[in-house]
Parts: C-alpha cells; sequence; structure tokens
C-alpha cells in the first residue's frame, strides 16, 4: 500500500530498485477512483443527512469497498513494473 510513483521498493540485498513503468496510468487510476469515491460519498451522506435513513450509510460502506476493490485489480492487471539496477563505479 506504500508503493508510489514517489517511493520505489529498494531491494536491501542488491540495492536494485522496483519502480513503476507507467506512471501516468499510474496516477491517473488513483485520481479517478478517488473522484468517483468523493462523488458518490458526497451524494449518499447528503442523502443520509436529508433523510435520516441509514441505508444510505450502508451504501456509501459497499461504495467505498467497490471503488477499492476496482482500484486494486485495475493496479494489478494494467501497472507495469520495472527493475533498475545500481550503478557501481
Amino acid at each position: 500500500m506504500l508503493f508510489n510513483n514517489l517511493n520505489p521498493i529498494t531491494c536491501s540485498v542488491c540495492s536494485s530498485k522496483l519502480r513503476v513503468e507507467n506512471k501516468v496510468f499510474f496516477t491517473g487510476i488513483g485520481v479517478v477512483g478517488g473522484g468517483v469515491e468523493a462523488g458518490l460519498g458526497v451524494l449518499l451522506l447528503e442523502l443520509f443527512f436529508r433523510t435520516g435513513n441509514i441505508v444510505y450509510l450502508g451504501l456509501l460502506a459497499v461504495s467505498f469497498a467497490t471503488v477499492l476493490l476496482v482500484v486494486s485489480l485495475l493496479l494489478v492487471k494494467f501497472v507495469k513494473l520495472k527493475v533498475e539496477m545500481p550503478n557501481h563505479a
């Protein structure tokens, strides 16, 4: 979960780094997923406060879990990783 464009995973033995190859797509998945969840969250919370119906809170939890699952599956399927070997002089 801590792996991102700015934080590569570094091997403690050989010092090689595992980075994301297609950074724009990697960032785009997060931005779109966050935007969709923010929109759904605002809509469902507004409906909850207007009606007082607790079902909207349940729908909020389900939508959050669904967006998290979809984003995770997209990351596994479409993000390409590359290994950068260190340059030893």
